[in-house]
């Protein structure tokens, strides 16, 4: 990566653009500002994060305005300490709203349709900017002062726009470059003053790789030579070309323009605070961050294992060749180097120098346990033959016990790098000595090839007698790794205890043909002391019989939230002391995962069943004896029944002697479930937690993302932490803080602290519920996303609420629904779901008015404002909406929707045909004054000329008129009828419509109106709907009228003589041999019988081949109107079938008809 100088930083802040504005004057239309954040290359990672931040604090860049631009202090937006919500889309979208208001105030308007914005590394479901309602428009690159800037970082775009700049800057002075006449010298100074320019134009903001570098760097050389007139052949060095033409290199000037632009904002006046803005954002002197970033700590080596300290909260990481201590905020607190050290496996420690193939070795950590009983972390690595020490939990720096002398005994894991190792911490009682309770751990691991370790031992973590620490207290064969155990391959990946139980978690091949892997739990008793109580259970995750996700990777127990545990259970509910046991499983031979889950009581009572079958003689539920001995090479039957099985089941629960070889079930004694969330790639580990009766699975995935999971009786992926796959898959090791507000993850050298929930992040309810977090809800009466034990009255019915089974507070209805803006009322708003307000204050706002609120039976009841305070009504509506919030406690927003208030008088604007219908049908209950003519509000008075709401029959008016077809250029007479005309006696009437000129007299005989007619022109269409209105003569006020007619044209798409008598009879159309066009029969003088000649126009295809058989379409006019008219066609004098199936009759823009055969042409004759 190219270094980057401070100047070409600061240069990407202000050049690049991620959000811009064109902001007009109200007088003119000027560009008056233009304000941009900025993006660098993708290669400045780490810049690209300030620069998002600096994008969601736009308003906060005000406080360096200068006070003559007309801004109040107060309206400057500060930001001492953003918070991560800033980096929300709701942010953005208060931050430009904020800024638009104080614009506006100042005589300025933000142009909408010129306002975008670009997002850079965006989170999923960040959803769409929003500016007073319109979405601005998204884009994925912006071209600013002639520069490109994308989205993705990448800078490629704008290199190949200075390259191809540089080549027309050439080319315009290539007469002076390219003559032999002129000097190289002139010739590069040429070329430095008129092409350099246009390529080095905003190079200073982007950060070339070395790839991008050279290509500028070629395009440069190729013109040069060009200039010089030299080509590659001459084999003359690029050195010496720019030598002779005094043209350095392109880079160098790159660099010498960033520094320059650097000196240019150093010298600016105080008041540029676009400048100071950006060198804040440089120098780090205005710390601004949008988004505190997640707590993280990166090991200089691999991260083999994790553990937290449950008492202090201190996170310890088992790197290669160190061990970390770091505090809950991932702070490193200290650190134990452990390698890389000599060894050799083959050396029995200590390593001395006898041992001459010792080599420095690195110290991969096997194993890490806290033993929070005596303050120490037990470390196990690969070196030494595995052998363990003890570290201080406050100071891992601080060796308590480590000895590499004591041998065999010693050697606690296996030093093989391929084979998994767990433990877990727990206490020892030996039947001899009762009273002595030692701290011991159990530690599972596979068979390595140094190994003659167990599958299980327990070793102990104090001296006992003359027994050391580490050493094995078990003394058993029981689970002894023998000649048959390193072919089951074990691969253990989980460990816990739980009432008095050891469980071990892995998978292993079936049995000991290595056909296929299948993964088992197995439980001991914490005291055993025999490991007699060993015993395997086969667990499946599968969905049916085949599909089976066969080997386990992570697992997680705890208890189940309500819900969940209730969908588990078929009684409908599980102990309420029930673990269950989370796991994910993989497939043997492709990466698809699955999550499934196992109650630990269905785990016990399964393996208590096993145990049963091996006591008595009958079988158990019908299944055969369950149980075998899969590490020894017994072949007689491992289990003898006894007379009295029950109380020696009761008796000898953890086993005894006369069960001496550790134990597994078989196939028929499995238990299975069915995965709750299946996916195509890897599982990598998983974390549950329980939130309000809710169960919340965090899994990682091998792209090192992890998925938030909300488990009911099904999965939902409600959002995730994104990864990196660069960074590796998550770790198997993953857990939760002490207060389980955040979650630990880590990936092959990280690890991340991230909370749980975001909730901060969304200011309203519905992008609050609709995230589907069950951590999230919005508290209603504070106004705010917050968890629920953050909801001071989160407790009380309806004032948190929560998806998907919750919605927000929504207006569902007004009463009245709708009022006229002439008058005033109260107006009850029913309000759903609605918490209890007893002692709160609320209030109503219309738009800009306010007024008080009460509660009435679950309604709120308030003023409606008073005329002078509704917003006028719009010309193209009849109403206005006017928003309505309801407010308690003077800034907390309850809810939200819309009043319409009516205005009768404007509802006869998009009706002038029919004023007194529309007036009277309309939904506002209006009622129409013939006397007057007028539509107004409804009232009570019951005079003669008021025509009340749905009245419309009484309305005055025209209608039945005919005929109802007209053609264009003949004056065709019509007639109509009236009703309720009494008012209108003796008066005299006038008709008209659009397509008039001027409107024409309507003769009255008894109750039948007449007009003589008009000679329409019309030819955009065929046809078009043409209706009258009729108005009073006196008056000129229109009556109305339901008066229509369809005009038509029998030219239009009827271009020739088969078209036009294909036209319906009713539009009386000929083809007349006169004019040779389609007309309207009372206008031709002599119509043509019979159609003209067919017309071939084309012919496609042109050529085919002799053999024939092939497909024709056949284009031209007067080709009959229907398939029946095709008699017979012939191509090459030879006879070809029409496929009459394939006839269409259609019209080009040219008027040029086409016909189609689809003609199979029989194989030619030669020579034809």
């Amino acid at each position: 990566m190219h270094k980057i100088s401070a100047g070409a930083l600061v240069a990407q802040c202000v050049s690049a653009v991620l959000l811009k504005s064109t902001i007009r004057g109200i007088q003119q239309d000027c560009p008056f500002l233009s304000v941009s954040i900025a993006m660098p290359c993708s290669r400045s990672l780490c810049f690209v994060k300030l620069i998002i931040k600096q994008v969601c604090i736009l308003p906060s860049w005000w406080s360096y305005l200068p006070e003559h631009m007309g801004f109040k202090e107060q309206e400057k937006q500060h930001c001492p300490q953003c918070s991560k919500q800033n980096e929300s889309r709701e942010q953005v979208e208060e931050n430009l709203e904020r800024w638009r208001f104080a614009l506006e105030r100042r005589g300025m308007k933000v142009s909408r349709s010129k306002t975008e914005y670009m997002c850079v590394n965006e989170r999923e479901g960040s959803g769409a900017v929003r500016l007073q309602g319109e979405e601005v428009k998204k884009v994925q690159e912006f071209k600013y002062l002639g520069s490109t800037v994308q989205s993705n970082g990448e800078c490629g775009k704008e290199v190949k726009k200075r390259v191809q700049a540089g080549w027309n800057g050439w080319r315009k002075v290539s007469g002076v470059l390219c003559d032999r006449k002129i000097s190289a010298r002139i010739k590069g100074k040429v070329y430095r003053t008129v092409v350099r320019p246009a390529m080095l134009y905003g190079l200073e903001t982007v950060s070339l790789r070395k790839r991008q570098e050279s290509e500028l760097e070629v395009a440069e050389l190729k013109m040069l030579r060009f200039s010089l007139g030299v080509t590659r052949l001459d084999r003359i060095r690029n050195e010496y070309i720019r030598g002779t033409a005094h043209v350095g290199r392109l880079g160098g000037k790159v660099r010498e323009a960033r520094l320059r632009w650097f000196g240019h904002v150093q010298r600016r006046e105080k008041m540029a605070w676009w400048c100071v803005a950006a060198l804040l954002m440089l120098l780090g002197v205005a710390r601004f961050h949008c988004d505190q970033p997640h707590a993280q700590f990166s090991s200089l080596t691999i991260i083999n294992t994790v553990v937290q300290d449950p008492r202090t909260g201190r996170i310890y990481l088992g790197a290669v060749d160190a061990i970390y201590q770091l505090d809950s905020n991932l702070q490193k607190e200290s650190m134990a180097q452990t390698g890389p050290k000599k060894d050799n496996p083959s050396c029995t420690p200590p390593i001395t120098v006898q041992c001459t193939d010792a080599v420095e070795t690195h110290n991969i950590n096997k194993l890490l346990l806290v033993n929070s009983a005596n303050g120490t972390l037990v470390v196990c690595g690969s070196i030494f033959r595995g052998i363990c020490s003890l570290l201080n939990l406050s100071n891992v720096e601080q060796q308590v016990y480590y000895s590499d002398t004591k041998g065999e005994k010693s050697y606690v894991v296996t030093p093989d790098r391929s084979v998994s190792v767990v433990g877990v911490i727990s206490t020892f009682t030996k039947e001899k000595d009762q009273s002595n309770k030692l701290s011991v751990f159990l530690v599972g691991q596979g068979y390595g090839s140094l190994d003659s370790v167990k599958l299980v031992s327990t070793r102990l973590l104090q001296t006992n007698g003359d027994m050391d620490i580490f050493e094995n207290i078990v003394e058993t064969s029981t689970v002894q790794a023998g000649p048959y155990t390193q072919r089951y391959q074990h691969d253990f990946r989980y460990a816990f205890k739980h009432r008095g139980h050891v469980y071990f978690l892995f998978s292993r091949m079936a049995d000991l043909n290595g056909n296929r892997k299948l993964s088992y739990v197995a439980r001991l008793c914490e005291n055993d002391q025999n490991y007699y109580s060993y015993l395997e259970l086969q667990l499946n995750c599968r969905i049916g019989t085949d599909n089976i996700y066969n080997k386990v990777q992570a697992a997680y127990l705890t208890s189940p939230g309500q819900i969940l545990a209730q969908n588990l259970s078929s009684n409908g509910s599980l102990p309420e002391d029930d673990m269950v046991l989370f796991a994910v499983f993989s497939k043997a031979d492709r990466p698809d995962s699955a999550l499934c889950m196992f109650p630990l009581s269905s785990i016990n009572r399964r393996l208590k069943e096993a145990l049963e079958s091996c006591y008595k003689e009958e079988y158990v539920n019908d299944k055969p004896k369950a149980v075998f001995s899969p590490y020894t090479s017994k072949t007689e039957e491992v289990c003898k029944p006894k007379r009295n099985y029950t109380s020696i089941f009761n008796n000898y629960a953890c086993g005894a002697e006369f069960l001496p070889s550790s134990l597994a079930t078989t196939v028929e004694y499995a238990l299975s479930s069915t995965p709750v969330y299946t996916r195509k790639s890897m599982l990598t580990s998983v974390a549950v937690s329980v939130v309000n009766n809710n169960t919340v699975a965090f899994v990682g995935t091998n792209m090192g993302e992890v998925l938030k999971i909300h488990l009911t009786g099904h999965a939902d992926v409600y959002g995730k932490f994104p990864g990196d796959s660069a960074d590796g898959p998550a770790n198997k090791s993953m857990f939760f803080d002490s207060s389980m507000d955040h979650l630990y993850f880590t990936t092959l050298k990280k690890i991340t602290k991230v909370p749980v929930q975001a909730c901060e992040q969304k200011k309203d309810c519905h992008s609050c519920v609709n995230q589907r977090d069950p951590y999230c809800g919005w508290c209603v009466l504070e106004g705010r996303c917050t968890r629920k034990k953050e909801c001071s009255r989160g407790e009380e019915k309806d004032a948190w609420l929560w998806s998907p089974n919750q919605k927000c507070i929504a207006i569902q209805s007004f009463h009245p629904p709708s009022f006229s803006c002439k008058k005033t009322k109260e107006v009850k708003i029913n309000v759903l779901p609605l918490p209890s307000i007893v002692n709160d204050e609320l209030k109503c706002v219309f738009g800009d008015f306010e007024s008080k609120a009460v509660m009435n039976n679950r309604e709120i009841v308030c003023a409606l404002p008073n005329p002078v305070d509704i917003p006028p009504t719009p010309e193209t509506q009849d109403f206005v909406a006017v928003p309505v919030k309801i407010i308690m406690n003077s800034n907390i927003e309850v809810t939200h929707g819309e009043y319409k208030f009516y205005n009768c008088a404007a509802v006869v604007k998009n009706a002038v045909n029919t004023p007194c219908i529309a007036c009277v049908m309309s939904q506002w209950g209006c009622q129409w004054n013939t006397q007057d003519h007028t539509c107004s509000d409804q009232d009570a008075a019951a005079d003669n000329s008021i025509i009340k709401q749905n009245e419309s029959d009484k309305c005055p008016q025209f209608q039945t008129l005919k005929p109802s077809l007209i053609p264009v250029g003949f004056k065709t007479p019509i007639t109509f009828e009236g009703k309720n005309l009494d008012k209108y006696k003796g008066k005299t009437f006038q008709i008209g419509t659009e397509l008039m000129k001027q409107v024409g007299d309507v003769t009255t005989m008894d109750s039948k109106f007449t007009f003589a007619g008009y000679e329409f022109a019309y030819d955009k269409h065929p046809e078009v709907n043409v209706s009258f209105y009729v108005k009073d003569t006196e008056t000129e006020k229109r009556i109305d009228s339901t008066l229509q007619v369809v005009l038509y044209n029998c030219s239009v798409g009827r271009e020739d003589c088969s078209l036009c008598k294909n036209a319906e009879t009713k539009y009386k159309c000929v083809w007349c041999d006169t004019t040779q066009s389609c007309i309207y029969s009372e206008l031709c003088s002599k119509e043509l019988e019979q159609c003209p000649a067919p017309t071939i126009t084309d012919i496609i295809p042109r050529f085919g081949p002799r053999k024939g058989q092939i497909s024709v379409t056949i284009k031209g006019s007067n080709l009959g109107i229907k398939k029946e008219d095709i008699k017979r066609i012939t191509v090459a004098e030879v006879p070809c079938e029409h496929q009459a199936d394939r006839y269409t009759v259609s019209t080009r823009s040219d008027h040029c008809l086409t016909l189609r055969w689809i003609c199979p042409i029989p194989r030619a004759r030669l020579g034809q």
